[in-house]
């Protein structure tokens, strides 16, 4: 998976209730930060400040 900051979570949690059956699940702004950063076309790994503007692109 991908590594956070340390305070990434630190105002809110990364999980959250689902409203019908109040399963825990993953928020989905997460799930779709993760499935950016495993998009095929992304680098495996990148040290540069372009790769979170690369990430955000594929935000939709």
């Amino acid at each position: 998976m991908l590594t956070w900051g340390d305070k990434a979570f630190e105002a809110q949690s990364p999980l959250a209730l689902h409203p019908e059956n109040g399963a825990t699940i993953l928020r989905p702004e997460i799930a779709a930060v993760i499935a950016a950063a495993y998009d095929r076309m992304m680098p495996v790994a990148a040290g540069d400040t372009s790769h979170a503007l690369r990430l955000f692109a594929r935000l939709k």
